[in-house]
């Protein structure tokens, strides 16, 4: 039906003009979810009990710039469906998962082998990220995913948001790994290479954090992201608190 110039759709669509209102209300969210609305501070999760102290890491700095809301940036469709990415990895197309939940959340369960960043420690990692394959960004549901896939565009990086969030892979059959309670260390701790390890991979001993953990014959068995690239099989033998 058309009623003075306005296209309405069926059973399950959306105007335009409904969309982009969406869309501008999701960039809201995400931006109260930062902090950045009206100078109010976002609320601190209360992280998940831990069973051994956590190392220090730095405090995140919250300064995405997602306050632009010009014609440019909103003509921008972000938003991937689940099932398109899926094709996408089935495809061979180069595809890396990032998760920006906090890290209750990715301890929860993550999509295996994604990149975690939290969202209020984009703007200091970003150049973590590879500029040579899509970026697949995720949270729980998508609002604030949609924000910051929008920021990584700004700094030149091909970013997608994808809809309804890890919820949304995992109705559609995707897997998720799910990191063991036992062992030192946990998601997102900061972590160096011991001297030992250092010497053998030839690899640099800066700061870094666990990007994975999973069993193997019951011990656990640890991913670190070091220049930007994952670095697995690491051993707790293998890594100190940073």
């Amino acid at each position: 039906m058309d009623t003075a110039g306005t296209r309405c759709y069926g059973y399950g669509q959306t105007c335009p003009e409904e969309s982009m209102a969406i869309r501008k209300r999701l960039k809201g969210l995400a931006r109260r979810l930062l902090g950045k609305d009206q100078g109010t501070p976002a609320p601190a999760a209360n992280p998940a009990p831990r069973s051994t102290p956590a190392p220090a890491r730095p405090a995140p700095v919250s300064t995405l710039n997602l306050e632009t809301d010009d014609d440019d940036d909103e003509s921008i469709n972000v938003e991937v469906d689940s099932a398109l990415v899926a094709d996408w990895i089935e495809e061979g197309k180069p595809v890396l998962f990032v998760d920006i939940r906090e890290v209750h959340e990715m301890e929860t369960g993550h999509i295996e082998h994604a990149w975690l960043m939290p969202m209020g420690e984009v703007p200091e990692r970003k150049d973590e990220l590879p500029r040579d394959r899509d970026l697949v960004l995720y949270c729980a549901a998508g609002a604030r995913s949609y924000g910051v896939a929008h920021h990584l565009r700004e700094q030149g990086l091909t970013a997608w948001s994808m809809v309804g969030g890890i919820g949304s892979w995992l109705a559609q059959g995707g897997d998720q790994l799910v990191p063991p309670k036992s062992g030192p260390f946990r998601p997102m701790d900061s972590v160096r290479l011991t001297p030992a390890a250092g010497e053998r991979l030839s690899l640099a001993r800066d700061p870094t954090t666990i990007q994975e953990i999973r069993l193997d014959a019951d011990a656990p068995v640890y991913t670190v992201g070091i220049d930007g690239q994952r670095v697995g099989e690491l051993s707790a033998d293998d890594l100190e608190p940073a």
